[in-house]
């Protein structure tokens, strides 16, 4: 059997640290422009040299790994901020007086959250 690759700790604050980092500057302005002036120049060059096969191979490379590249990270971020909201949610239930049988209900599996949602 193979073990299971356990991140540590300093490796995991890492990761998360690189990754909200980049999660940032990707949604920010900046990138926007940034990628629409790369895509302008790209198409630029390869229309005026003629498009290749290595040239077209190329662009759909960079834009499946680009692509890929963001998805994780707007993946992260997303589940990062619903969990923060969730949180506060709960917290928010626990500090009024409503009722809280439905705190952590987001964490049940599948099957089990039909009869607590029903009921």
């Amino acid at each position: 059997m193979r073990k299971a690759i356990v991140p540590t700790p300093l490796a995991h604050q890492l990761v998360g640290r690189l990754s909200d980092h980049s999660a940032r500057i990707v949604g920010s302005r900046l990138a926007l422009m940034a990628v629409a002036a790369v895509i302008a120049i790209w198409v630029i060059l390869g229309l005026a040299t003629g498009p290749t096969k290595q040239w077209l191979l190329a662009t759909n490379m960079l834009a499946t790994l680009a692509t890929c590249l963001i998805l994780v990270l707007l993946q992260h971020s997303q589940n990062r901020d619903m969990r923060t909201l969730q949180t506060k949610v709960d917290e928010l239930i626990r500090s009024s007086g409503a009722r809280n049988h439905m705190i952590g209900v987001e964490r049940l599996e599948r099957d089990k959250d039909a009869p607590v949602l029903r009921g």
